[in-house]
């Protein structure tokens, strides 16, 4: 494929919607002016009319001739984009300079059966170096095999590979246990409250009275209910939330290729190559450490990754059991080191201190405001979640590399080779160097930039240890 081509025609149709959205605080503005203005009868009418039937008409000239400018073309390994209607624009990308290749399809692609394709570099951040925003599945997935292999069309060793390698499909009971485990409902209550406390403005105060009047009347109970149908729609929403975004899912190895493919609305596919993958993090939030779930993160170098610029999940819930088996199958290069150096036990008093902190120095503040006396009560559970962090943290080297382990609320563990950590760095407060402790930190290459792992509180006979391990000649 070597003659340049434009994106199917339906694109017309989204840049004209997304032009359109340009106009919309336009057009407010105007609309407020013609029921409010002085002169009035200036934007009665026609006015209205005439800025609607402009609007609309720029979108979709835009629209248009953005979609005859845009062209593409696969030259060998390089795939060369040009663009722009009054400044043109032309890009070439070369293989080795690709990350990731990604394809994302709405509900409108599959209407179609088109996907979109994202192509991401070193060096870019935040956004795709390439954005084909829609061609056809097929054409897509020669695009990605030519720029991944250098091959057109599937070979038979590929097609041999990609039939006998390990996969993993999720279904939908172990989702739906995601889902309701996923801790992901504080985000949705913050939601929820964002929205009401912005609705709160646009309504009428009689609604406000007639609320506060039957919240006198149940009382206490009120507030229990209240409270308890907030959490529970907060939480429904959530697993709703969680369960589009993570529908389907599905991992396998193709050659060196990781490929990930999600969702029920968006379905996403990423191609993550496992050379450049420099740490798995196995996440186990609360809800899953009584059932001994955990989550399997990657941070991969350069490019975009798939979760908001942090992180790609590799597998959303896994028995802590059979994670060691899964890297294995998939990550064979990645080690998880058991043998566990902990913390000392004079650094558990930090931890504690650490916590309390902030309540305590909150608690003066009560003579003036009496309520805040109610941050007594958190204090106990400040303190086992003090000693929990203590208990869990440590680190641990091997001949493979390096295990961290830290803890805020959710436990982790941070797996990374010895020649994927790019600097090992470590810093000494006045009170640490009283009680032989350090802070250790670990650098690693990610996207959108380094990555940094820190375990607090570390003994000094530990950090020598660790220091002299990296010290030693980086193993490939």
């Amino acid at each position: 494929m070597s003659e340049f081509k434009r994106q199917h025609p339906v694109v017309i149709i989204t840049g004209v919607l997304r032009e359109l959205r340009t106009f919309i605080l336009p057009f407010l503005i105007f609309l407020i002016l013609s029921v409010l203005g002085e002169d009035a009868r200036i934007f009665e009418g026609r006015g209205v009319l005439i800025f609607a039937l402009i609007s609309i008409g720029f979108s979709m000239i835009a629209g248009v001739l953005k979609w005859f400018f845009f062209r593409y073309a696969v030259t060998g390994t390089v795939i060369e984009i040009r663009s722009g209607i009054f400044i043109r624009k032309q890009r070439h990308i070369k293989q080795e300079r690709i990350q990731t290749i990604s394809l994302e399809a709405g509900l409108w692609h599959r209407v179609f059966s088109l996907t979109a394709l994202n192509i991401e570099t070193a060096g870019n951040l935040g956004e795709s170096e390439v954005q084909i925003q829609a061609l056809p599945v097929i054409e897509a997935e020669e695009i990605r095999r030519r720029l991944t292999t250098g091959n057109t069309f599937e070979t038979a060793e590929e097609s041999a590979a990609n039939v006998s390698g390990p996969q993993r499909i999720i279904d939908a009971l172990t989702l739906l246990k995601a889902g309701l485990t996923s801790g992901s409902v504080s985000v949705v209550m913050l939601l929820i409250a964002a929205f009401f406390g912005q609705l709160i403005f646009f309504l009428p105060s009689r609604y406000f009275e007639q609320l506060l009047d039957v919240g006198r009347q149940l009382g206490i109970y009120a507030i229990f209910l209240a409270a308890a149908l907030f959490v529970g729609v907060a939480w429904v929403l959530s697993v709703i939330r969680y369960v589009i975004r993570y529908a389907m899912f599905t991992v396998r190895l193709k050659g060196e290729d990781l490929i990930i493919t999600r969702g029920l609305i968006v379905l996403k596919t990423l191609t993550l190559k496992r050379h450049r993958i420099q740490s798995v993090v196995i996440v186990q939030g609360l809800l899953r450490q009584p059932f001994g779930y955990a989550t399997i993160e990657v941070k991969a170098a350069g490019g975009r990754t798939d979760d908001a610029l942090t992180s790609t999940v590799l597998h959303p819930l896994i028995k802590m059991r059979d994670i060691e088996p899964f890297l294995r199958d998939f990550l064979p290069d990645v080690h998880w080191e058991h043998d566990v150096t902990a913390l000392p036990s004079r650094a558990r008093i930090r931890y504690i201190i650490r916590n309390l902190a902030l309540p305590i120095l909150a608690l003066p503040f009560a003579f003036f405001e009496p309520r805040i006396l109610w941050l007594l009560s958190v204090l106990p559970f400040l303190i086992l979640l003090a000693l929990a962090q203590h208990a869990h943290a440590g680190t641990a080297v091997g001949a493979r590399g390096m295990t961290l382990q830290m803890r805020t609320v959710a436990k982790k563990w941070v797996l990374t080779g010895k020649s994927h950590i790019q600097a090992l760095s470590t810093r000494q407060s006045l009170m640490q160097r009283w009680r032989r402790l350090s802070t250790v930190s670990i650098h690693v290459l990610a996207a959108p930039s380094s990555t940094v792992f820190t375990v607090r509180d570390v003994d000094l006979a530990t950090t020598a240890t660790l220091l002299q391990w990296l010290s030693r000649e980086k193993r490939p």
